[in-house]
């Protein structure tokens, strides 16, 4: 099972951004990203509702919401993308995965925040959203960083 549901952007943006909130925490990825899961708990103490919270933090710069729910090889992603207060791409959803990997929808986000790779390969990889399975795993991983230690 793979599950994320989490805001991505550079990183610095989001650990400025994601200062102020209990509950966010920053996960450095590859190529000066970062991802910030969204949790129930987050979701709450953002209060005005994720729209409103994406598009204040995206005042500073792009940012994607990506979504995905993957089981035994089925599943499905999301994403849209907000700048200077807006949604400028999205959202786009999509259930079967099938095609290019630079169709999908999570690298479709990636690859408009700067995300690149070589040799035409998936920016899922590449930035290293592999490396946890579900957003418990995330939120360990960002609270071990010593960015988020409080």
């Amino acid at each position: 099972m793979y599950e994320l549901n989490a805001v991505i952007g550079e990183a610095g943006l989001l650990r400025a951004r994601a200062s102020g909130f209990a509950h966010a925490v920053v996960v450095e990825l590859r190529q000066g990203l970062g991802l910030v899961p969204v949790t129930v708990e987050l979701s709450r103490e953002w209060g005005s509702g994720v729209d409103g919270q994406l598009a204040e933090w995206s005042r500073s710069g792009p940012i994607a919401l990506v979504e995905a729910d993957f089981f035994g090889g089925e599943g499905s992603q999301s994403a849209v993308l907000w700048r200077d207060g807006a949604v400028v791409w999205g959202p786009v959803f999509a259930e079967e995965l099938r095609g290019p990997w630079r169709d999908w929808p999570i690298n479709a986000a990636l690859a408009r925040l700067g995300a690149v790779t070589s040799g035409g390969g998936d920016l899922f990889d590449a930035v290293g959203l592999g490396a946890e399975r579900d957003l418990a795993d995330w939120v360990a991983r960002g609270r071990q960083s010593p960015t988020n230690q409080r």
